[in-house]
């Protein structure tokens, strides 16, 4: 897949599970707002790109802790908050979201697997015992 198109007027969408993620998202939020989990997303291109058009709008975009998160967005009474890494991973691949942001917001936020998340409680359980 090479492009993909979300469009949000007055409404939103979700996506999330098992998905393939096309080289280029286009993303148009006019008074909408949309959720995008990449968590169990298949990347099939090292570098892919999402160009946003967000007026009066908001996004959550979810990632994994192995994806790379750069933002160029232009923002006008509006922001990114990327909690995500954005520094270099390697074998990661690199998700770039750029565009224009106008009285909208975008978070970028790290979601943990089930698995990944029982990991972490258990290593934790097991410092406190020993």
């Amino acid at each position: 897949v090479d492009k993909d198109y979300i469009i949000d007027i007055f409404g939103g969408c979700n996506r999330s599970g098992t998905w393939q993620v096309a080289r280029e998202i286009r993303m148009f939020c006019l008074f909408g707002g949309n959720e995008l989990d990449f968590t169990n997303a298949r990347f099939s291109h090292p570098v892919t790109r999402i160009k946003v058009f967000s007026l009066f709008g908001g996004s959550s975009i979810y990632v994994p802790e192995n994806l790379n998160v750069h933002s160029k967005a232009f923002c006008i009474f509006g922001g990114i908050g990327n909690d995500a890494n954005s520094i270099h991973v390697p074998q990661g691949p690199t998700l770039v979201i750029e565009g224009f942001i106008i009285f909208s917001g975008i978070g970028i936020k790290i979601r943990r697997t089930l698995k990944e998340r029982f990991m972490e409680f258990a290593d934790g359980l097991k410092r406190l015992l020993s």
